[in-house]
């Protein structure tokens, strides 16, 4: 008992108090005196194994807890609401430059339409969503201003001109994204703001089903420039609009300041802009980059 205690760096009374403690809280004696010495009762080696297994088990969470530390310090967890068609080539790019950090990626459907990137869920570290305005702050950087354009059927007359003034359309059937899209709200907000609100017969958030809804000549749609550039066909043109301010902000909000998130805070902007251009030089199937309207540059 006295060599236990010893070994331990404890008081023999306090180990010996410790001892007779465990036995009465378990009620059994877990030790029995053979001449001089004590040794284990069947009891005590009843204990002894499960204790054996028990402190087994705590080096292995132990280990496993240094482990997950380690991949979480890099690892960056991106929650995004827009521009999915472009995560995978900016991914890309992205492991390239830095194929030491980890990319966890979540995918969410609908949002509100100012990206209100404040209210994410902290499970994030970094958010990409959409804006009708650029921000710039200290958690939030813009990473593109996306021209919105009109998708229309290549023999509608309007495919003939090289812009497309929306005040032509203010009697069209559209179609639209489904409620809870940011986007949808910034392209509703732009045409009211010049004197009609879309008449929309159908809603899609599907490239495909937008594509066949204007083949079958149902009706228009307004969709991002470079995110949707794959409803271009020979069947389907994109118009950029005349009138001021049909665009959307991509931006990208990181919700946690840990060193890694600090560090990667320039990364996104070098990165997306580049292997968007790369893959998609020219969405719209003319020889130079739209702009906005013949107004803006």
């Amino acid at each position: 008992m006295t060599r236990a205690a010893k070994e331990l760096h404890i008081a023999q009374p306090s180990f010996s108090r410790a001892i007779h403690s465990m036995e009465e809280e378990l009620g059994v004696p877990l030790f029995e005196h053979e001449g001089r010495n004590i040794r284990l009762t069947a009891y005590g080696r009843i204990v002894f194994d499960y204790a054996s297994i028990i402190l087994s088990d705590l080096e292995e969470m132990k280990s496993a807890l240094h482990h997950a530390q380690a991949v979480r310090q890099h690892t960056v967890r991106l929650s995004y609401y827009t521009a999915s068609l472009l995560i995978i080539s900016f991914l890309m790019q992205f492991h390239k430059e830095r194929p030491d950090i980890r990319v966890d990626v979540i995918q969410h459907h609908t949002h509100d339409a100012a990206g209100a990137p404040g209210n994410e869920p902290t499970a994030a570290d970094l958010v990409l969503s959409t804006s009708a305005i650029p921000v710039e702050d200290e958690a939030t950087v813009t990473l593109l201003r996306e021209p919105l354009v009109l998708a229309l059927r290549a023999d509608d007359p309007h495919a003939r001109l090289p812009y497309a003034n929306m005040e032509d359309f203010c009697h069209a059937n559209f179609i639209s994204l489904p409620t809870g899209f940011a986007v949808r709200d910034i392209i509703t907000q732009y045409c009211q703001e010049h004197g009609f609100t879309p008449h929309t017969i159908a809603y899609s958030d599907n490239p495909a089903a937008v594509a066949d809804f204007i083949r079958a000549g149902l009706g228009v749609s307004v969709v991002p420039q470079y995110c949707w550039h794959m409803l271009r066909s020979e069947e389907i043109v994109f118009l950029p609009i005349s009138e001021r301010g049909f665009h959307r902000y991509i931006t990208l909000h990181n919700t946690q300041i840990t060193p890694l998130v600090r560090n990667l805070r320039s990364g996104p902007v070098r990165l997306f802009c580049p292997s968007l251009c790369g893959i998609y030089p020219d969405p719209c199937g003319r020889d130079a980059p739209l702009t906005d309207s013949p107004h803006e540059t």
